[in-house]
């Protein structure tokens, strides 16, 4: 059994305007073992939003995962603060 498991998630589904919407998220844990398995520091990050017509169809979008640019973003503001706080 592999010790890192993963998988999808959905939140809702919420019907909007004739549109029905579900958020999917990808959901990665280490498994401890054991029946029922226990599972230790999970972490979500987002898949796609789901879209349901009220005709039939089917749309899949992804969303595209900002932590990375929002954490290098903050350690470049960091360190530009750091910086101008030496000079001054």
């Amino acid at each position: 059994m592999p010790l890192l498991r993963k998988v999808d998630t959905a939140t809702g589904p919420v019907a909007i305007e004739g549109h029905t919407i579900s958020l999917v998220a990808r959901t990665t844990g280490i498994k401890l073992g054991g029946e029922p398995p226990l599972f230790f520091g999970l972490w979500s990050r987002p898949a796609h939003v789901e879209v349901l017509d009220a005709d039939g169809g089917r749309r899949l979008l992804p969303v595209r995962d900002v932590q990375l640019l929002t954490m290098a973003t903050i350690a470049g503001m960091t360190a530009a603060w750091v910086v101008a706080t030496r000079v001054a």
